[in-house]
C-alpha cells in the first residue's frame, strides 16, 4: 500500500519540475528580449539600429550582442557615452566631432580593436593602457607626440594626420606595424621608422621631412607618400622589392627618372590600393 502511494506521488513531482523549469527558461526568455532602449541616449540607439539594420529593433540583450561596429558623428552636446559598454561584441568604434563627456569607458569593451576618433583633444583620450588596438586612427587634434600610446605590440595601423605631431619617439616598439599615416603634420625626423620590418604603407604628405635614407631598409613597403613636402631624392626608395606606388610632386624630384616602371608614380590619390 504505502509503496503504491509513492509510485503515484511521481507524475506529480516531474509535473512540479517542469512547471519549474518552463518558468525558469520564460523567465530567461522575457530577460534576454526586455528592451534596453532606455539604458541608451537616443542618438546611441539610432547608431545601434544602423548598426543592426533593423530600424525597428527593440535593442534586447540577443540584439545587443550581435552589435560588432558603432559609428557616431556631429554631436556638439556633451553626451554620455558610457552605455556602449553595454555592447560586449564590440569591435569597431568611430567618433567623429562627437562632444563625449569622456571615454574612460572604452576600456571595459573587451573585443575593442579599431578606434577611430575625429576632433578630440589630447586631454579626451582614454587610457590607451587599457586597451589592447588593432588600429587606432584619430585625426584634427593637438596630439604632438606618441607618449600616449601603450601596447605597442598589439598596434597594425595608426594616423594621426592633421594633428601637431612633431616626434615619432615610441613608433619603434610597433614592431608588427603595417600602416602609418601622419600626413599634415610637422614631424621631420623619420630616422625610426627603419625599425618597422613589416610597413606596407606609409604616408607623409605636407610634412617636414627631406630625407628618405631610413625607409631604405623597409622592403615590405608597398605605398609612400611624399607630396608636398621638401623631399628632392627618392633614390633610397626607388629600387624597395615590393614598391608599387609612390605618390610625389613631380617638380619637386631631382631624380625621378631613378624610380623603375614597376612603380606607378603619380600626383594624385590611389584609390584601388
Amino acid at each position: 500500500m504505502f509503496k503504491n502511494t509513492e509510485f503515484h506521488r511521481f507524475p506529480i513531482v516531474f509535473l512540479l519540475i517542469f512547471v519549474i523549469l518552463a518558468g525558469c527558461s520564460s523567465a530567461s526568455d522575457t530577460t534576454r528580449n526586455r528592451s534596453a532602449e532606455g539604458d541608451f541616449p537616443p542618438p546611441v540607439a539610432a547608431a545601434i539600429r544602423d548598426s543592426l539594420g533593423d530600424p525597428q529593433s527593440n535593442l534586447a540583450k540577443e540584439d545587443l550582442e550581435k552589435v560588432e561596429g558603432i559609428q557616431l558623428e556631429g554631436i556638439t552636446e556633451p553626451i554620455d557615452l558610457s552605455s556602449l559598454k553595454k555592447l560586449v561584441n564590440l569591435k569597431s568604434l568611430t567618433l567623429s566631432y562627437t562632444n563625449a563627456e569622456n571615454l574612460d569607458f572604452l576600456g571595459e569593451i573587451p573585443h575593442l580593436e579599431y578606434l577611430q576618433l575625429e576632433g578630440v583633444g589630447l586631454e579626451q583620450l582614454p587610457d590607451f593602457g587599457k586597451l589592447r588596438l588593432k588600429s587606432v586612427n584619430i585625426n584634427d587634434s593637438d596630439i604632438e607626440s606618441l607618449d600616449f600610446i601603450k601596447n605597442w605590440d598589439a598596434l597594425e595601423y595608426l594616423s594621426l594626420s592633421n594633428a601637431r605631431l612633431s616626434s615619432l619617439e615610441g613608433i619603434q616598439q610597433a614592431k608588427n606595424l603595417e600602416g602609418l599615416l601622419i600626413s599634415n603634420n610637422p614631424v621631420n625626423d623619420i630616422s625610426l621608422l627603419k625599425e618597422l620590418d613589416v610597413l606596407e604603407r606609409l604616408e607623409l604628405r605636407s610634412t617636414r621631412v627631406t630625407d628618405l635614407s631610413p625607409l631604405a631598409a623597409l622592403e615590405d613597403l608597398k605605398l609612400l607618400d611624399i607630396r608636398d613636402t621638401d623631399v628632392r631624392r627618392v633614390a633610397p626608395v626607388a629600387n624597395l622589392p615590393k614598391l608599387k606606388i609612390l605618390l610625389v610632386t613631380k617638380k619637386n624630384i631631382d631624380d625621378l627618372p631613378k624610380v623603375p616602371d614597376t612603380v606607378d608614380v603619380s600626383e594624385t590619390n590611389v584609390l584601388a590600393y
